[in-house]
């Protein structure tokens, strides 16, 4: 990470932390519903930060996905009855939906050259020389037909051996 990036993460620490300390201010002012949210949406995003720092992006990344969903969650759940419900549940879900939008933006993205999962294709080519169609599925074989070999696998032996070595009787 260049030294900006890892400036920038310091001071993303920082207003964490600053949200941390404001969630357990509203905790001690008894205010559970948007207190709750403030604490686990700053650990989570403090902790994520200094993950990334560390070189642990996707660690930092799933860490603060949950803390957003969390923070979500509990804003929610600890809401007051009354006309401040709406409101509590908004901050909730603005802090939530805050650190979600700073998890993906702030996380470095996989190198693009390597892909994520096999998608089917054959590296020989768009056509012709896959073993599987251009829809990813096996080819069609008629009943009684062989199985499909794939290219550079070695022939199919029928049961009782190979059909060039002579039989045993005995």
């Amino acid at each position: 990470m260049t030294r900006a990036g890892l400036l920038r993460h310091a001071f993303a620490v920082l207003v964490f932390l600053l949200m941390i300390g404001s969630g357990v201010d509203l905790l001690l002012h008894r205010a559970p519903g948007m207190g709750v949210p403030f604490v686990i949406a700053g650990v989570a995003g403090a902790a994520g930060s200094a993950a990334t720092m560390l070189g642990r992006p996707r660690a930092a990344r799933f860490g603060m996905l949950a803390g957003a969903a969390a923070a979500t969650g509990a804003g929610w759940a600890l809401a007051p009855d009354g006309w401040e419900r709406g409101f509590v549940t908004g901050v909730g879900a603005v802090l939530g939906g805050l650190l979600a939008i700073f998890a993906v933006l702030s996380t470095p993205q996989p190198p693009a050259g390597r892909p994520r999962r096999p998608t089917g294709g054959s590296p020989h080519g768009p056509t012709g020389s896959q073993p599987h169609g251009p829809t990813g599925d096996p080819p069609h074989e008629p009943p009684g037909s062989p199985p499909h070999e794939p290219p550079g696998s070695p022939p199919h032996e029928p049961p009782g051996g190979s059909p060039h070595e002579p039989t045993r009787s005995g």
